[in-house]
Order: C-alpha cells, then structure tokens, then sequence
C-alpha cells in the first residue's frame, strides 16, 4: 500500500526528507488550530451580552461587604 506524500519532501531517490515532513505537519497543525480556535470563538461569542448593555446594568443589590462580627 502506497502513502501519499507530496514530492517536495522527496529528494532524488524518493526517500522522504523527514524534516521537511515535519515541518509541512507543524505547519498545517497550525493553520487547523488556528481555524479551530476561530471557531469556538465565533461559538461561544454568539452567547455573549452586548458590552454595551453590560455597562448600563442596574443592579437592585448592594455589593458593599459588612461585617457581622
């Protein structure tokens, strides 16, 4: 059974150069992390409260601490 590997990282002889490989994995484990992470961004964003909205809260509670020592 034959592997696909591109033949830029064969030499003459098509052995595989190991580190170009290696590379072209790095790379591309990358660029998926980096689209993955975009993705759980866009995700969880979507739930989010506008900043705006946020900033206008009234809140009906007191937050100032006491002590009931």
């Amino acid at each position: 059974m034959k592997v696909f590997v591109a033949r830029k990282i064969k030499n003459k002889e098509g052995k595989i150069i190991w580190w170009k490989a290696l590379l072209m994995l790095i790379f591309f484990g990358f660029i998926t992390a980096v689209i993955g992470a975009v993705g759980v961004f866009v995700y969880f964003a979507k739930d989010l409260p506008d900043p705006n909205k946020v900033n206008k809260r009234v809140v009906a509670e007191s937050t100032r601490p006491t002590d009931f020592v």
